[in-house]
């Protein structure tokens, strides 16, 4: 039961995450050199570092359930376009969080 409600509830939840995103690269665009509120980007890195560890639980998960099929491809890869826009982000902290998601898609792809 626990696993239908979290199914069900994880693409909501990731296309709320791509909104809120998308919105920040366009507010900070528009904003040029002025920097958004720190609150914007606390809600970011929030955002960044919850996804990422959303990732890593999926990723285990479907280690210890399905082991030797292959696994299939991460919600973070459908994220690509948004997160790949945070990349010019003012933010050296966000910047790092997408390093570390980036790193961390490049290694479950490899797998």
């Amino acid at each position: 039961m626990r696993l239908k409600i979290s199914s069900m509830a994880q693409p909501i939840l990731i296309n709320r995450c791509r909104e809120i995103l998308k919105q920040f690269a366009q507010d900070e665009q528009r904003s040029g050199s002025m920097k958004l509120p720190q609150s914007r980007n606390n809600e970011v890195i929030f955002i960044l570092r919850e996804l990422a560890t959303l990732s890593d639980s999926q990723h285990k998960q479907k280690a210890t359930t399905k082991e030797g099929q292959a696994p299939q491809e991460s919600f973070l890869v459908d994220l690509m376009p948004v997160l790949s826009e945070l990349i010019v982000s003012q933010s050296d902290e966000i910047r790092q969080h997408l390093k570390a998601i980036f790193l961390h898609i490049s290694a479950q792809l490899r797998k």
